[in-house]
C-alpha cells in the first residue's frame, strides 16, 4: 500500500495503479531476466519475448565499475559490482530521500556503459544490448517487477533488448527520449510511457529503437556522407536534432508514431562546414554552432518539424580565423 500513499502524499499521480492491481495478484518468484532478440531486426515487424535461464553457477567476473546518472529527482547510481541500483532524492519521498533495488542479473549482455534514468523507466546501455529497468518513481514506490511494458507483462525487474545488428555499425552517439502520456480513463489515471532510443553510426544512419517488449528499429534518416568528426544528438521542444560537420549540419526529426514514418526538416551547406560543436538554449530558440557557422533554430509547434525555421549565418569568430590564416601565409 506504499505505492499509493507515494502518489498521494507527495502530489504524483498514481500513474502505478494499473499495474499495482496485477501486481498484488500476482504470486513473484524468482526468474530470469528475459532477453529481446533483435536478430531479425530488419523483416520482424515484431519480436516475441525471450527468456534466458539463470544460472546461478555461472562463473561471473565482478567489477567495481559504477554508471552514475539523473532523473527529475535527484541523482541514480548502477553498481556492476552487484548489480544494484540507488536513486537520490532533493525531496523526501515517501519519508525516504534514498531507495535501492537489486536488479535481476542478465547474463551475455556485455559490460554497462552508459545509464539514462527517468521516473518511470531507466536504460542501461551496453555495447551490444539496451538493459530496460525500473524508474525512480517506480522504486521509491517499492515497485518490484516492471508490470506493463507495451503488450507484455513483466514479471522481472529488467529485461534487455539485442541492438548487435546496429552496433556492428559502430555506434557514435545514443540518445534516449522519454515520452510519459497521461491518460484518464475507466480504470483511472494512468501514465503510458512510449520511450524511443536513438542511435547515430558511421555508417551515417539514425536508427530509432522503441522501447517496448516487441520492438523494430527505424532508419529516421541516412547522411549523404559517413560523419567524418563532430557530431551531436539533442532533443529539443519534441523534436530530435542532429548536428554534425560536413554538408548536411543541421536535422530536425519529428517522430510520427501514428503513420509510421519520420518527417525531417534539414540544412544542406553549399560548402563543407568543419570544426567543434557548442549547443545554447536562449529563450524561445536553440543556437547551434558548428565551427565558424551557426544556427537558429525556432520550433512554432512542438513536435512539428514543418514548423520549425532554421536560420544560417556565419559566425563572428569567421573573420579572425581568415586573418588568422592570412598572417601566419604572411
Amino acid at each position: 500500500m506504499r505505492l499509493k500513499r507515494l502518489a498521494h502524499k507527495e502530489g504524483f499521480l498514481d500513474s502505478f495503479e494499473h499495474i499495482y492491481k496485477k501486481l498484488e495478484k500476482t504470486a513473484f518468484r524468482t526468474v530470469a531476466a528475459p532477453l529481446l532478440s533483435f536478430h531479425l531486426l530488419f523483416s520482424s515487424p515484431s519480436l516475441p519475448l525471450v527468456e534466458k535461464p539463470a544460472d546461478k553457477n555461472l562463473s561471473i567476473k565482478l567489477n567495481d565499475k559504477t554508471l552514475t546518472g539523473k532523473w527529475s529527482m535527484g541523482e541514480c547510481i548502477f553498481n556492476e559490482k552487484d548489480w544494484s541500483l540507488t536513486y537520490k532524492s532533493e525531496k523526501e519521498i515517501n519519508e525516504k530521500k534514498e531507495a535501492r533495488i537489486d536488479l535481476d542479473r542478465i547474463n551475455g549482455v556485455g559490460s554497462p556503459e552508459k545509464i539514462v534514468c527517468n521516473d518511470i523507466h531507466s536504460y542501461i546501455l551496453t555495447p551490444t544490448h539496451v538493459i530496460i529497468t525500473l524508474g525512480g518513481l517506480s522504486v521509491f514506490g517499492d515497485q518490484i517487477a516492471l508490470g506493463l511494458l507495451g503488450d507484455e507483462f513483466i514479471i522481472s525487474n529488467t529485461v534487455a533488448l539485442d541492438i548487435t545488428p546496429i552496433a556492428k555499425q559502430q555506434i557514435l552517439l545514443s540518445l534516449v527520449v522519454f515520452d510519459n502520456k497521461v491518460i484518464n480513463d475507466e480504470s483511472g489515471t494512468k501514465i503510458v510511457t512510449r520511450d524511443d532510443l536513438y542511435l547515430f553510426t558511421r555508417t551515417g544512419k539514425l536508427w530509432v529503437i522503441p522501447l517496448t517488449t516487441s520492438s523494430k528499429a527505424s532508419c529516421a534518416f541516412t547522411a549523404k556522407y559517413p560523419p567524418t568528426g563532430n557530431a551531436a544528438l539533442i532533443a529539443y521542444k519534441g523534436l530530435v536534432i542532429l548536428a554534425k560537420e560536413g554538408n548536411e549540419n543541421i536535422i530536425l526529426i519529428e517522430d510520427a508514431k501514428d503513420e509510421n514514418e519520420f518527417r525531417i526538416n534539414k540544412v544542406e551547406s553549399k560548402e563543407w562546414v568543419k570544426g567543434k560543436i557548442f549547443i545554447k538554449e536562449i529563450d524561445d530558440s536553440i543556437r547551434i554552432r558548428i565551427g565558424w557557422k551557426e544556427y537558429i533554430i525556432k520550433v512554432a509547434e512542438e513536435g512539428k518539424a514543418e514548423s520549425a525555421t532554421i536560420n544560417e549565418k556565419v559566425y563572428k569568430e569567421k573573420k579572425k580565423i581568415k586573418e588568422r590564416e592570412h598572417h601566419d601565409n604572411g
